[in-house]
């Protein structure tokens, strides 16, 4: 038995031996190979799964691979390189194709980077019509999109190290550094190239800076309070070279105004969905619209010459107070309107969609205090045109002829009827009085409608 034990023991050390002798790179002998054990798929025939490859296949099925490779056709191929014409290794590569002169925008089908030498090469068996590769890397920038005709090999991108532009930005006390934002524009056509990265340093006092800024090119630094096409402030002729740093001279914003307004409902609680008007006094009849974050408030710098500023929330009641300063707006639910129509008798008013369309009136829109009706009218123009809490209501008209409407404030309101989906096919129903006048009283108020009984009845039964 111990004789036994011990035979066994020197064969499974043998065994252990020779498996750690070819695992660590033991040299077969002249003549040896590692046969592929294989397994018999289900059935008794099939497939046959190796569990170890022998060398001289693996070579030739390498050798395989690239040969189909050469056999797809080259798509494009290149080398990207930086000023120097050094190769340029890890550059980012995103090759897209179209396959018509019509079909836009481009379909990207590979993304690559380079590699040591700078070369890149892409092969597609499906046909194109136009290739465009873009090059970028980190603090790097290529001057254009390169697009070529499928097949081109010799494709040559430039990289051109970017420049960074740094500034001081004095704006008013308080005002807070979120309140706005740095741009670095590219002249003459004003493409944004860059946004700036504002700090606070002080009470009123910001650091600025703008990374990967294009070298070589005259620019302009334009500051704004929302990153919005209007400006606060605006300086032209500025340059950086590739991979320096440029600094420019302080920017002094602190005459400009803050308006700062929180808005809440009755119960305190923030109204996310709030707007904020402004009005432009030197302008007259030009409005600026904007929505509050989410905890309901509105920070902006602002020039003079903003006269007042509006706020309000889709069906409630809104508010106008002086533009600059702080400001808490509660706002309040607007009327609630049971609009009902009074001559429907028996008509099959569910066979077709119905829908009211109630408008705020142009001629209430006029400021008391103001004689100018262009003014008013900008202002109905510009309120429908942005969809705001003044713009148009659509309510649809159940079948006992009646429709319910939450509007934001009392007043002149128009009203029209239109039956059908909506499409070329919707028609409009003459109403008897299509301007109605909105209580400012609190609860449900009742407006009865007189529609054209004779035309409703067609329009129901159209097809």
């Amino acid at each position: 038995m111990r004789l036994a034990a011990g035979l066994a023991v020197v064969f499974v050390i043998g065994g252990l031996a020779v498996l750690l002798d070819l695992l660590l790179g033991g040299d077969l002998g002249p003549g040896e190979t590692i046969l592929p054990e294989a397994t018999v798929a289900a059935g008794g025939d099939g497939p046959r799964a190796p569990t170890a490859i022998d060398p001289v296949e693996k070579a030739r099925f390498n050798a395989d691979v690239e040969e189909a490779q050469e056999e797809t056709p080259l798509l494009v191929a290149g080398i990207v390189v930086d000023g120097t014409g050094r190769p340029v290794l890890g550059a980012h590569l995103y090759v897209s194709v179209n396959t018509g002169p019509r079909q836009r925008p481009w379909k990207v089908v590979a993304s690559i980077q380079t590699k040591v030498d700078g070369k890149f090469s892409v092969r597609r068996a499906t046909p194109a019509a136009e290739v465009q590769v873009q090059a970028g890397k980190p603090g790097w920038i290529s001057r254009q999109r390169t697009v070529v005709t499928p097949g081109a090999g010799d494709v040559h991108i430039e990289l051109t190290k970017t420049g960074e532009l740094t500034g001081r930005l004095l704006l008013p006390r308080d005002a807070g550094a979120a309140s706005v934002t740095v741009m670095v524009l590219r002249l003459p056509n004003g493409e944004t190239t860059s946004l700036g990265k504002v700090t606070g340093d002080g009470p009123h006092e910001y650091l600025w800076s703008a990374a990967n800024v294009p070298p070589g090119l005259k620019l302009a630094v334009y500051v704004s309070a929302t990153g919005s096409n209007e400006g606060l402030h605006r300086e032209e002729g500025f340059m950086v070279s590739p991979g320096t740093r440029e600094t420019v001279p302080t920017i002094d914003l602190r005459a400009l105004e803050l308006c700062d307004v929180s808005v809440v409902d009755e119960e305190s609680r923030p109204l996310c969905d709030a707007w904020v008007m402004l009005e432009d006094e030197n302008a007259r009849g030009t409005f600026e619209y904007w929505q509050v974050d989410t905890q309901g408030r509105f920070r902006r710098l602002a020039k003079k010459g903003v006269r007042d500023v509006m706020v309000g929330a889709r069906s409630r009641r809104p508010q106008t107070f002086p533009a600059f300063g702080t400001h808490r707006v509660v706002l309040k639910r607007g009327p609630i309107v049971r609009f009902r129509v009074e001559n429907v008798g028996d008509l099959p008013l569910a066979k077709r969609p119905i829908e009211l369309l109630v408008l705020r009136s142009a001629t209430d829109l006029f400021d008391r205090n103001d004689t100018d009706p262009k003014r008013a009218q900008n202002r109905l123009s510009s309120l429908q045109r942005w969809g705001m809490a003044h713009g148009s209501r659509t309510i649809l008209v159940d079948d006992r002829g009646e429709a319910v409407a939450h509007l934001d404030t009392p007043g002149l309101y128009s009203v029209s009827m239109r039956v059908g989906a909506a499409s070329a096919r919707q028609k409009t129903i003459p109403l008897m009085k299509p301007t109605v006048r909105v209580q400012g009283h609190e609860g449900e108020q009742l407006i009865g409608l007189r529609a054209d009984r004779t035309a409703l009845a067609r329009a129901l039964e159209d097809k």
